[in-house]
């Protein structure tokens, strides 16, 4: 095995990126909460993976298949907490995985020679929420009603990389399994061994990915119809009406409390006005207000993002150039020459 206990490394990693998650504001505490205790279980596992086989620690090797169970049920419910309400019946499906798993504790104190089936019910297990995550991807970008509206993009690409990563998760941990009964400890040492040099790229590759990807939303055709025509002006001059749609913490459930038209209805209204989803159609109302007050005003970059309800710099930058093909402040230098 290398001399290096990578799962050690892997686990100080991840607590770095559980550090800086811990501050990030989502915008709903449900989530957060959910996020947190998905990191806390990935660092555990690895810490208890490297004490495992990076120093013989045998003690341990009972809490390792046990935490594993719990990463397919939170990471499911992390996104699911960002949906309507009414979902909220759902979360009984990992709440009932959760349930079972100190039942499934009991029964292993009892039976000692069931770790390759439990192996296969952890594989399983990923693969089952992996299926489930891309269920609620495939809902579309207007169901995630309890998301921030600039932050939709980005979660439903995290949902598919995450869907990745649990069958990546499965087949790996199910090869290691098959080692384990076929060719004994030496192989599937080795195997873990670089399963963790793969995790600690992993890793790696999510801090970097997740600050740079954003996500490309599926694009409607727009079908206009008369109850459309007639929603989405009502809409338009809400969100328009004191800057409603520069509140960094809107999102398409409070929008339709705030206005008394049911979520469904607004989305399908601007979908089929605009042929855009709700996210991208007030995106495009924020880039349009920063467009007049770069021209209009003095203020600071930062500030005419800010008050456009952008939420980072970088977001409103990279939003701003994909739009009109230049940064803001040279938007506003050309438009001054």
């Amino acid at each position: 095995m290398i001399s290096l206990p990578l799962p050690i490394l892997n686990a100080a990693l991840i607590l770095g990126a559980v550090l800086i998650a811990w501050r990030v504001d989502l915008g709903n505490r449900t989530a957060r909460n959910i996020l947190r205790a998905l990191f806390g279980v990935i660092v555990t596992i690895s810490l208890v993976v490297g004490l495992r086989f990076g120093y013989g620690l045998e003690a341990v090797r009972f809490l390792q298949p046990v935490l594993a169970l719990f990463l397919g049920p939170l990471a499911y419910m992390f996104f699911l907490s960002f949906f309507r309400p009414s979902d909220n019946r759902l979360l009984n499906i990992g709440n009932v995985h959760v349930a079972l798993i100190p039942v499934l504790i009991i029964n292993l104190l009892r039976l000692h020679d069931t770790w390759v089936m439990l192996d296969v019910l952890i594989s399983l297990s990923y693969i089952f929420y992996a299926c489930l995550i891309i269920v609620l991807w495939r809902r579309g970008p207007d169901a995630l009603t309890q998301c921030r509206l600039q932050q939709i993009a980005n979660m439903r690409v995290w949902m598919i990389m995450v869907a990745v990563i649990l069958t990546i998760l499965s087949i790996v941990d199910g090869g290691i399994a098959f080692a384990f009964w076929y060719w004994g400890e030496a192989i599937a040492t080795m195997g873990i061994s670089w399963a963790a040099v793969f995790g600690v790229g992993l890793t790696l590759g999510l801090i970097v990915v997740g600050m740079r990807l954003h996500g490309q939303s599926d694009k409607i055709a727009p079908k206009v119809s008369e109850v459309s025509l007639s929603l989405e002006p009502q809409v338009n001059a809400f969100l328009r009406e004191n800057h409603r749609f520069a509140d960094p913490n809107l999102t398409l459930d409070k929008l339709a409390k705030r206005i008394h038209i049911p979520a469904r209805k607004i989305s399908m209204a601007i979908n089929h006005v605009s042929g855009m989803n709700v996210s991208q159609y007030i995106n495009q109302m924020r880039l349009a207000h920063a467009a007049e007050m770069l021209l209009k005003s003095d203020d600071p970059v930062a500030q005419i993002s800010e008050k456009s309800g952008f939420l980072t710099r970088s977001n409103f930058y990279r939003e701003f150039q994909r739009v009109y093909g230049t940064t803001p402040a040279a938007y506003r230098d050309q438009a001054r020459i």
